[in-house]
C-alpha cells in the first residue's frame, strides 16, 4: 500500500508499516500544501492512504 504522511503525523509509526511504500510530505516537497491541495495531489499520485494529525482536514 502507499502511504503518504502528513507534516505532523508522528514519524516513528512508519517504522511499523512494514511492507508498505511511506513517504512523507516534507520530503517530496508537498509541506507547504493546504489541506484541500494535498489530498488532491495525493490522490492524482496514486496514494492510498493519507496519514494526518490534522484535525480540520475531513472539512477540506
Amino acid at each position: 500500500m502507499r502511504i503518504l504522511f502528513d507534516n505532523r503525523t508522528p514519524n516513528p509509526i512508519a517504522r511499523s508499516l512494514v511492507g508498505h511504500d511511506v513517504e512523507f510530505a516534507g520530503q517530496i516537497g508537498w509541506h507547504e500544501l493546504r489541506n484541500g491541495d494535498l489530498l488532491l495531489q495525493a490522490e492524482e499520485a496514486g496514494y492510498e492512504l493519507l496519514l494526518t494529525s490534522d484535525k480540520n482536514i475531513r472539512c477540506q
